[in-house]
């Protein structure tokens, strides 16, 4: 029997691969057990709190078991990740690659099928399975860009408008973010006395891909040759299939959103980011761009706010948020039990919002983020997107400032292709 790891970081993520996994399917490698195929899913790199990391990763194994067949389900948390670094440098590449393959229960390995972030992990599976065949389903859903995309004085494109940190003024002095994370400046101004620029720090732990399986190939910075073009069917099918599961995990908390969305005048989702979290911008910064945009769509006098958290978010934030508005007198529903926290919000939608919509009744969705790509693509529902230039020169820190800009613009363009995209499905 055939054996495959497949990587996640996210649940989105998740769906993507296990959309690529049935694609390989129709290439003869097969999609699970029926095929002769065992997978095992490796949940890794959730990049959040060690207590919000266990609630992910059992969301994220709930889900896995309603999308797919596994015969192992293993989460490597921060604390393990760290153990595998410590003993490649005290023990050597074969030390942490043995710990690897018995966390695993895998000697041998087919395929690698993994996310396309830079990450320790990922080279070290490819290193521990250097004969195995190794694709990526990109990031997010399924759409690809390069290491150098969200790093501030690498993207190639920032750096070629003259739009990073090393090329900013501030009070007629030139400023650049070292190699080692201060800030430096140049008293004349001049961006050509900015340092080098050094290699990305994690570009050691790039993965040698054989083909990517892409939903939206191509369309930022990165242009890959070798891809196959998802189509956006199986998509839709295990949004819908999650969807027709949420009943059994439900706290009670979405049948109460359904009803309080099928009382209401407007319904105004917010999906937040991690922004503060990642020091992209400061928590009161991100709290008051949100209701800035919540302000900007509100056409009714007591519209419902309905807060649906980024996993990677913080509860402290989440409640931060929560006690802003009903301060400000709205009404307020909050997505933060450790179920619907971290399910995907497109299954929400399609179980307990978009049903419960009646005549005249108002949706607007505000997404500051990827998420809105789905929404669009799959389901025709548009969405408000990003702050706006003015709110991210005000509030986001200044070496991010530029890729913000930069990020809003692609997916304002990724926007215009999903509505066109979706017009076309919807008429086949």
């Amino acid at each position: 029997m055939k054996r495959r790891i497949v990587g996640a970081q996210g649940a989105v993520q998740l769906i993507s691969a296990i959309v690529a996994m049935r694609s390989q399917a129709a290439d003869s490698f097969g999609a699970g057990t029926s095929d002769g195929v065992e997978n095992v899913l490796v949940i890794h790199d959730l990049s959040t709190t060690p207590e919000q990391g266990v609630e992910f990763a059992e969301c994220l194994r709930a889900l896995a078991g309603l999308c797919a067949s596994w015969a192992r389900i293993v989460y490597i948390d921060a604390q393990a990740n760290a153990t595998l670094q410590s003993q490649l440098k005290s023990g050597g590449r074969e030390k942490a690659t043995e710990t690897l393959k018995s966390w695993l229960g895998c000697s041998e390995v087919d395929q690698l099928l993994l996310g396309q972030n830079l990450l320790f992990l990922n080279h070290l599976l490819a290193q521990a399975f250097p004969d195995a065949d190794k694709s990526c389903y990109g990031d997010g859903l399924a759409i690809n860009f390069s290491a150098e995309y969200y790093s501030p004085d690498h993207n190639p494109i920032t750096r070629a408008a003259g739009m990073t940190p090393s090329s900013s003024k501030k009070k007629g002095v030139m400023r650049w973010l070292l190699p080692w994370g201060k800030w430096g400046r140049d008293s004349e101004g001049d961006a050509s006395k900015s340092p080098p620029l050094k290699p990305l720090a994690k570009e050691k732990y790039r993965v040698a891909f054989s083909r990517k399986y892409l939903l939206f190939p191509n369309m930022l910075d990165e242009q890959w040759l070798n891809y196959v073009q998802l189509s956006p069917a199986p998509f839709v099918d295990l949004f819908q299939q999650i969807a027709s599961e949420l009943h059994r995990f439900d706290q009670g908390n979405c049948e109460q959103l359904a009803t309080r969305v099928s009382q209401a005048d407007q319904t105004i989702v917010l999906l937040s980011s991690n922004f503060s979290e990642t020091k992209r911008m400061e928590l009161d910064g991100e709290v008051e761009c949100y209701q800035a945009w919540v302000q900007s769509v509100r056409t009714s006098d007591n519209p419902l706010i309905v807060i649906k958290p980024h996993p990677r978010d913080s509860y402290g934030k989440i409640e931060q948020i929560r006690q802003k508005f009903t301060l400000a007198g709205y009404r307020v529903e909050v997505l933060a039990d450790p179920w619907t926290f971290y399910v995907p919000f497109e299954s929400i939608y399609l179980r307990y919002i978009q049903p419960r919509l009646r005549n005249r009744q108002r949706l607007d969705i505000i997404c500051t983020s990827s998420a809105c790509l789905s929404l669009e693509y799959l389901f025709g529902q548009q969405c408000h997107l990003g702050f706006g230039s003015e709110q991210v020169e005000r509030f986001f820190a200044t070496q991010w400032k530029p890729l913000r800009q930069l990020h809003e613009t692609d997916l304002h363009r990724l926007i215009e292709h999903s509505r066109s995209g979706y017009r076309i499905l919807s008429a086949a």
